[in-house]
């Protein structure tokens, strides 16, 4: 048993009022995410000088992310996965039954308020929800001005799911045509950042190729064009180290959160 894991153990029959259940272990740090993540924040931004993104499990208290973006966040990432509240709880028993679906939205939203648009993404899975919920995801994601970040199904082999249909290629094509359309509606800044590779998503400047071709849609790919080259000096920047002078005091970490 690894250290970590024997900490998280430790920490929840010491401060929870009943047993997690066996899956609790993986990934969820009992509500010190961000406070965890905040001295690598720190280390990256003072010693090397980059853009940093995080995705970690919301927290509760939204102030602690006032603290992070302090630090230098650039991004946040809240990946909720389904739309829908059943198969959210059906598919996620770990989240669901420790935090809930409310808690993503409350962070997302939170932190929508707090960033510019375009800083804040939520990261969905396509193929296996409803195609109506995946497009209301899209639609709610863009309407905060955050901008979506989709992952296709993989059947896995050896998982639970490994004999599940794979998602039908032109439902993915809709849904990504969707993806645009929001993105545009709600002007939302598309690949501004440098030098970003991904492949197990879809980033939503890969959309692009599904525009239509309108008068709308060709000023507003002028619009990225220009934004992408008035960015440039604001992301050398933002790439800059930091000295640890400007970075705030470091906080005590916050006490383990019980299951909701």
């Amino acid at each position: 048993m690894s250290a970590s894991t024997k900490w998280r153990k430790s920490t929840w029959r010491t401060s929870s009022r009943s047993r997690p259940p066996p899956n609790a272990y993986s990934g969820y740090q009992s509500g010190c995410d961000l406070a965890r993540a905040a001295g690598y924040l720190t280390a990256i931004k003072t010693r090397v000088g980059a853009l940093v993104g995080l995705q970690l499990m919301p927290a509760r208290d939204l102030a602690q992310y006032d603290r992070l973006i302090g630090l230098g966040a650039d991004r946040f990432s809240i990946c909720y996965e389904f739309h829908n509240p059943e198969y959210f709880a059906r598919l996620l028993p770990g989240k669901h039954s420790l935090l809930g679906q409310a808690a993503f939205f409350r962070a997302h939203e939170y932190l929508a308020k707090k960033l510019t648009r375009g800083s804040c993404s939520g990261e969905i899975i396509a193929g296996i929800e409803p195609l109506d919920d995946t497009h209301r995801a899209i639609d709610y994601i863009t309407s905060l001005g955050a901008f979506p970040t989709v992952c296709i199904f993989r059947p896995t082999a050896g998982s639970q799911m490994q004999a599940a249909p794979p998602p039908d290629p032109a439902a993915m094509h809709e849904v990504f045509a969707h993806v645009y359309e929001a993105c545009r509606k709600n002007k939302i800044p598309l690949d501004l950042a440098p030098n970003i590779e991904v492949s197990l998503i879809v980033q939503p400047g890969d959309t692009i190729y599904l525009a239509p071709r309108t008068f709308a849609s060709r000023r507003y790919l002028a619009r990225q064009r220009l934004l992408r080259l008035l960015a440039r000096p604001l992301f050398w920047w933002k790439r800059r180290r930091r000295s640890p002078r400007t970075a705030p005091p470091r906080q005590a970490q916050p006490r383990p959160e019980s299951p909701k």
